[in-house]
């Protein structure tokens, strides 16, 4: 429970302080108590016990820019926790779209409390005073239900891999590592919708920790140095794709993405120590 809070707070931090600057399913079949929590709901207020960790007025602000936190909980059961991004005129900062997901289940537990599973995580939550509080004992954090304006603005998160559709079939998957930290298989070759290259691995996080892996920046694509990227957070008991890539710039086409020397390097996501560089060659 502690680690969903922390998560819940680590992402409600970074996304306010940038703005300031600048799944499993369950039933179709839904109870009278599951309406009353079905939607998407807004986050609008942190509370870790000591004081507001993120004030309803720096909400606000952050909404105003437009970048919610939004917690959604959909009919199947399934639950979706992440950013969504609305590009404001005259906003170069935020392109749209959504930023990154987790995705949990939830259950109603009567007309006004449910719980939330996130990996092995569960918390439980009340509707109180018209706001969906979810609470440890300490911490709380609060969300409010989403307008149908707000709704017609922002959209719905999904969980989707950005990929354009575009793969090579003759790519044979491998194993990159399987240790107790985490196993990695990379899975396929493909251009995602900004016309980059790269590769699509899944991540299945093997430890009691939260790890980030991401792509060891320097590679060798048939014997030229190219700056790769991506990464993403993989929590305990969770498997999560993630795409490491080179930039349409560097390497141009999928033809292009051959003798490929590079590597991938596995975080803690707590204290950003390396635990693990996994290099491959293809």
């Amino acid at each position: 429970m502690k680690r969903l809070i922390s998560l819940l707070l680590v992402l409600c931090v970074c996304v306010l302080g940038f703005a300031l600057a600048g799944c499993g399913g369950g039933s179709s079949q839904l109870s009278d108590d599951a309406e009353n929590f079905v939607g998407s709901w807004k986050l609008v207020a942190v509370d870790d016990g000591a004081g507001p960790e993120a004030s309803s007025e720096d909400l606000e602000l952050m909404r105003s820019l437009g970048l919610y936190i939004v917690l959604q909980l959909n009919s199947d059961g399934s639950a979706v926790f992440g950013e969504l991004h609305n590009a404001q005129e005259g906003s170069e900062e935020m392109s749209g779209g959504i930023a990154d997901t987790y995705t949990g289940t939830w259950e109603a537990k009567g007309a006004s409390e449910l719980s939330v599973t996130f990996a092995s995580d569960a918390i439980d939550g009340a509707l109180s005073a018209g706001e969906l509080v979810l609470t440890d004992g300490r911490t709380t954090i609060s969300f409010a239900k989403m307008s149908a304006e707000e709704l017609e603005v922002m959209g719905s998160l999904e969980v989707s891999n950005g990929m354009s559709g575009a793969y090579d079939d003759s790519f044979t998957p491998l194993v990159i590592a399987d240790d107790e930290i985490c196993t990695i298989k990379m899975l396929s070759k493909e251009v995602d919708d900004w016309g980059d290259c790269g590769f699509v691995c899944a991540v299945a996080n093997n430890s009691e920790r939260a790890i980030y892996a991401t792509a060891d920046n320097d590679f060798l694509v048939d014997g030229v140095e190219v700056t790769f990227w991506g990464g993403s957070t993989v929590l305990p008991g969770e498997t999560k794709d993630v795409f490491i890539y080179a930039e349409s710039a560097d390497v141009d086409g999928l033809d292009r993405l051959t003798n490929v020397a590079g590597g991938i390097v596995v975080w803690d996501a707590d204290t950003q120590a390396v635990l693990a560089s996994y290099p491959f060659e293809i």
